[in-house]
């Protein structure tokens, strides 16, 4: 769908952590700018927090820490 609209065959409804680079880059142009996606969300799943390895622990946080920082801020609903 991405390679669609940046070949200009129409628009496409993507979260803006897709497409916040090609609309930097001048590449998309956004619309319907009144009309949002709702908050995304992520989940990691593992089976188990007891003995939960060191590795799964360091992975995830660096997951978490990678999204935020090359996302738009707001984009991600907050886990609470």
């Amino acid at each position: 769908m991405r390679g669609a609209a940046l070949a200009g065959l129409g628009i496409l409804i993507q979260p803006l952590c897709i497409v916040q680079s090609d609309i930097a880059a001048g590449n998309l142009v956004p619309v319907l700018m009144d009309w949002e996606l709702p908050l995304r969300t992520m989940n990691v799943a593992y089976q188990n927090r007891a003995g939960l390895p060191a590795k799964i622990r360091v992975f995830s946080d660096f997951l978490v820490s990678y999204i935020r920082e090359h996302s738009e801020p707001g984009i991600w609903m907050d886990a609470t």
